[in-house]
């Protein structure tokens, strides 16, 4: 699709955000946009998309490699809407709560004072 300026809306028509792999920088910022956007994440349990994806709470994370985890968790998810739409709901809540500039200042200011002891 290219560069898109109406991410949102592009999210919001999404069932599902699927994400194999995290992001060139490391950050994840597709599964937060996605999950800000209420939809729910099936991504591998590597990296941060372990640490912000909640298994079973906010999307499904499977084992790296793993294509039989894979094909259940996809199937599992799109077969039931109404458990996958709560999940993106618990989603958005976790990104507005845990995801706010604040929050992100916070935990930037206390790494940063952790490394200069």
């Amino acid at each position: 699709l290219g560069y898109r300026d109406d991410l949102p809306g592009l999210y919001r028509g999404l069932d599902l955000k699927v994400l194999l792999a995290p992001g060139n920088d490391g950050t994840c910022r597709a599964a937060l946009e996605a999950m800000a956007s209420g939809v729910p994440v099936l991504a591998t349990d590597t990296g941060a998309l372990s640490e912000i994806v909640t298994d079973g709470q906010t999307g499904k994370l499977i084992a790296k490699d793993d294509s039989a985890a894979l094909a259940t968790a996809l199937v599992e998810m799109l077969s039931d809407l109404e458990s996958s739409k709560k999940m993106g709901i618990r989603a958005r809540k976790q990104v507005e709560e845990e995801y706010t500039i604040e929050k992100q200042f916070h935990k930037i200011d206390q790494l940063y004072k952790q490394t200069s002891m």
